[in-house]
């Protein structure tokens, strides 16, 4: 199984050790750390792509998942705590989004050091109240919503075998999200910085532009021609990995304002 780190990050302890800023990338529902392969491809002397392995998946099989996530970004805070000393970032998609934020949150409460920036892509601000709750529907119910996130291939879609193994784990990760509690929220010392797709009709651009409420530090914005998984598209992932790269080489600004985060909130 290897280290307490390298059950969360497949190949850590292989990794070139250097300065560079290590992002620990948080999957989607469902997703695996292989979802982040083609990205960590455009890796840079600037930072490292580490891509995190929820358990249920991939190097984790036949593990069980957390009761809830909180206890499953305890368990993270904790196991990962050697990297907590070195230069590092977070990047989270869609689920992912809310599980990079709840892991900052659980760092500034207990005193470790922060992310340099908290990226997020394709994700309902944490304090939106949630539209639908789908995790406990019929399979059949629950497939077409996949359906409408375009993230599940139909090869998958279309083969029982496949399916029996797949959607226990996303429907796993949906449970995780849609029975979290955020609890009071207060804005983070952290700079966000936030990407999604214009043509995804699960999480709004309103919905992406939300995060602005979750900072006390700089605040930047950027939208794409796609869907929900735009950022896993060779075009537009490279894009993102290029505006990664810029605010973690220039992460100064302004703190965003009221007025701005009105202003945000409206467009």
């Amino acid at each position: 199984m290897g280290t307490k780190p390298e059950r969360w990050i497949p190949g850590l302890n292989n990794r070139h050790c250097s300065n560079a800023t290590r992002i620990l990338c948080f999957p989607f529902a469902g997703g695996g750390a292989s979802a982040f392969n083609r990205c960590a491809e455009s890796d840079r002397d600037l930072f490292q792509l580490c891509a995190v392995q929820y358990p249920g998946r991939e190097s984790r099989w036949g593990e069980p998942s957390f009761a809830s996530l909180r206890d499953m970004v305890d368990a993270m805070a904790e196991d990962l705590s050697p990297l907590w000393e070195g230069a590092f970032a977070f990047w989270g998609h869609s689920f992912g989004g809310l599980v990079a934020f709840e892991l900052s949150k659980n760092l500034l409460r207990c005193g470790f050091h922060l992310p340099e920036c908290l990226f997020i892509s394709a994700a309902r601000a944490p304090h939106l109240p949630a539209r639908e709750q789908i995790h406990h529907l019929p399979d059949a119910e629950f497939l077409q919503k996949l359906r409408e996130f375009e993230g599940m291939s139909e090869e998958v879609m279309e083969s029982p075998d496949l399916l029996s193994v797949v959607l226990p784990i996303v429907r796993g990760d949906f449970h995780l999200f849609e029975q979290h509690r955020a609890g009071e929220i207060k804005p983070l010392p952290i700079p966000i910085s936030v990407f999604g797709g214009l043509q995804d009709t699960e999480v709004t651009v309103g919905d992406v532009l939300a995060w602005s409420s979750h900072t006390t530090k700089t605040f930047r914005s950027r939208f794409f021609e796609g869907n929900h998984f735009f950022a896993f598209d060779p075009r537009t992932g490279k894009q993102v990995i290029k505006y990664i790269a810029e605010d973690l080489q220039f992460p100064g600004g302004a703190p965003v304002s009221l007025a701005q985060r009105g202003a945000l909130m409206n467009e």
